[in-house]
Parts: C-alpha cells; sequence; structure tokens
C-alpha cells in the first residue's frame, strides 16, 4: 500500500534547485513518485509505507537542502499550537540573509570608498596604494565568500 506525504523544502533559489531535490528524493528506495514545487516551495512524495520521513530528509541533506514534514492539523489546531516548523526554519533563512546583505552593504561602501583616491585626495596622502590594496582585499573576502556564499 501506498502513502502521500507533503513536506517543505527549505533553501531553493531556483528551478533548478528543485530539479536537484526531486531528483534525489526519486533515488531513495520506496519512492514512487516524487514531485518539487519551486514556487510553493513544497515537495510531495509517494511512496511505501516503509519509506521514512528521516530517509528522506538525509537524502535532501546531501543535496544542501532542509527537507520540513508538514503536519496536517485543522486551523483550530494550528492556531492554538502556533508552531509552523517550516515558516520558522524561513524567517532564520530570511534573518540570516538579511544580517549577510547589510553587512555586506557596509562593506562594499568601504571598498567604494577606498576606491576613490583620485575624487579623494586626502585618502591617497593618508594610506600608500599598497595598504590600500590589502585593505580592499581583506575587505572585499567577506562580501565574495560569506555574503555570496549561497548564491553559487
Amino acid at each position: 500500500m501506498e502513502h502521500q506525504k507533503q513536506y517543505a523544502v527549505i533553501g531553493m533559489n531556483c528551478a533548478t534547485c528543485a530539479l536537484t531535490v526531486e531528483a534525489a528524493l526519486k533515488k531513495v528506495p520506496g519512492v514512487k513518485v516524487a514531485n518539487v514545487n519551486f514556487a510553493a516551495e513544497t515537495a510531495s512524495v509517494t511512496g511505501d509505507h516503509s519509506l521514512t520521513t528521516e530517509t528522506l530528509i538525509e537524502a535532501v541533506a546531501k543535496t544542501g537542502y532542509r527537507l520540513v514534514a508538514l503536519d496536517h492539523h485543522s486551523d483550530d489546531m494550528e492556531d492554538m499550537s502556533g508552531h509552523d516548523h517550516a515558516r520558522m526554519l524561513k524567517a532564520e533563512d530570511l534573518a540570516t540573509m538579511r544580517q549577510r546583505v547589510m553587512v555586506g552593504a557596509v562593506l562594499s561602501l568601504v571598498i567604494i570608498l577606498l576606491s576613490l583616491p583620485d575624487y579623494l585626495p586626502w585618502l591617497g596622502e593618508v594610506t600608500p596604494m599598497t595598504a590600500r590594496l590589502l585593505i580592499l582585499t581583506a575587505l572585499a573576502a567577506p562580501v565574495e565568500f560569506w555574503v555570496g556564499a549561497g548564491f553559487w
């Protein structure tokens, strides 16, 4: 006998991400049908009763995404509990992204200012070219590798 379960997928940025998650789910033994909806950030999995949520979560985690089982409660029960794990994870991801964008914006502003010695003549007098290039490299590295890490 087969059963179908709905999951939230956290961390997808594009349609290719959805295809990657779908392919990982289809490779799990016992999965008959797996469909991932990028726009809704959900996955629908049909499979044997031997199929466990933990197995699916591990398979998706290996691709770099998070799978969260969606509980099917009535609206009253959901309002009373006030707990939606998928929504909480999404909010956490957005807060982390907002923090990274703010840090990246501040560092980028400093990078722009240090890159304009012709327009800011006092800058060339305060810091020699070699020191300025080292400072620019040190500021650009976190922007590229920490702020931008989730996009490449």
